[in-house]
Order: structure tokens, then sequence, then C-alpha cells
């Protein structure tokens, strides 16, 4: 399946552009960065959601640490977990109805002042 990238910008100071993979399929979502060992040549991923849900991600068999945004339907951040370990079995969940998980390697939020 050949992936398809995105621009999202991200509303720092300064604002910040980052090209991420589409994750816009039950398969392409599922699929997230499990059996990965590098980025691929972007910055993160970008899941998408149809409509607006509460929604959870997990570790297993992911192979790099990462930070997890999890962005409502305007566009605000909801929540950000940081440095998920890798291959761990504990859910991380929403905490509200988002639309979107923006995945990046870990230390980026921080790296970018995202809160």
């Amino acid at each position: 399946m050949k992936r398809r990238l995105c621009t999202v910008v991200v509303e720092t100071d300064p604002p910040r552009s980052l090209s991420v993979e589409v994750a816009d399929s039950i398969i392409r979502r599922a699929r997230g960065m499990m059996g990965r060992f590098s980025w691929e040549g972007s910055d993160g991923i970008l899941f998408v959601y149809p409509w607006p849900r509460v929604a959870g991600i997990w570790m297993a068999g992911t192979h790099l640490p990462l930070d997890a945004v999890f962005i409502d339907a305007d566009g605000q951040v909801v929540k950000i977990v940081y440095s998920m370990i890798p291959q761990s079995k504990h859910s991380e969940f929403s905490g509200g109805r988002i639309k979107w998980i923006l995945e990046l390697p870990a230390g980026v939020c921080n790296r970018l002042g995202l809160t």
C-alpha cells in the first residue's frame, strides 16, 4: 500500500510545518508504526477518523518511542502523551472525542513547545 503524505501546521511560536503520513483507513490506522524501525522519510503519522470519537492507541509491535497528540474536530489539542514506551501493551485513550491523532518521534512535542 503506497504511503500518502500531507502537511500539518503546528501552531507553535513560530508555527512549524510537518510532513506526515496519512492513516485514514481502518488498515492504515491499525498498522500505524507497528513493525517499523524508522519514520521512513516523514515527520510522523496523522491518524484520521471519519467522525469524532473517543480513541485509544498502544505500542504493541511498535519499535520506536513516540509522542501522541490527540486533537479534536476543531483542531484543538485534547491530550498529549509523551515518550510512549516501545512494545508496551498499556493503552492510552483520548479522554474526549477526537478527530485526529498525530504520532511524532518521542521528544518532538517538547522540542516544538507543543502543549
